[in-house]
Order: C-alpha cells, then sequence, then structure tokens
C-alpha cells in the first residue's frame, strides 16, 4: 500500500498541506534565482507586515510597474514585485483558514 493510500485509509494528515498553510512556501517560487534569495525575500515580506508590503506594492503598481519590477523592503534592496503580489496571494488565501481556527 502506497503512503497516499495509507494516508486515505488512517486519516493521517497530509504533512505538506499544513505546512502550506503556515509558511508561505518560497521554495517553489520562480520569482527567484536561488532557495536563499527566495528566503531572505520571505523573512523580510513577514518582517515589514502584510499591510506595508501591500501599501509600498500599491505606490510601485500606480506608477506603472509590473511583476518582474522590484522594490526594496527592509534589508532587501531589490525584491521582485511577482514575488511580493505571490506573498500576498498566499497571505490572502490564508485569511479565512486563520479566522475559523476557534469556529464550532
Amino acid at each position: 500500500m502506497g503512503s497516499n493510500q495509507r494516508q486515505m485509509y488512517t486519516g493521517a494528515p497530509d504533512v505538506q498541506f499544513y505546512w502550506q498553510r503556515w509558511r508561505f512556501p518560497y521554495e517553489r517560487s520562480t520569482w527567484c534565482h536561488s532557495v536563499e534569495q527566495c528566503r531572505r525575500w520571505y523573512r523580510v515580506c513577514e518582517s515589514q507586515g502584510v499591510e506595508q508590503v501591500r501599501e509600498q506594492l500599491k505606490a510601485v503598481l500606480a506608477r506603472g510597474a509590473g511583476p518582474r519590477g522590484s522594490i526594496a523592503i527592509w534589508t532587501e534592496p531589490s525584491v521582485t514585485i511577482g514575488f511580493c503580489q505571490e506573498w500576498l496571494s498566499w497571505h490572502d488565501r490564508r485569511k479565512p483558514i486563520t479566522r475559523c481556527r476557534g469556529c464550532g
């Protein structure tokens, strides 16, 4: 019996699924040149906070920048807009999950 079948029969949680809920899977981003770069960008975005990154992004997008452009966030002088959009999208998808933790 394969691991997927074992999970189906035993009810074991899919660790990968839960892992993606608590941390942005920066390793999968196509906007970075290396995992280390993605990790640094992830950390500065988290340190800066969702609303501040969102405001910075709004400002540069209003000036006509695209996903391949970059912005300075905290200690990183050049984080691609596409990475920031991906990170914000992940946070936005998590909102319903976070809100319902104590529900029923």
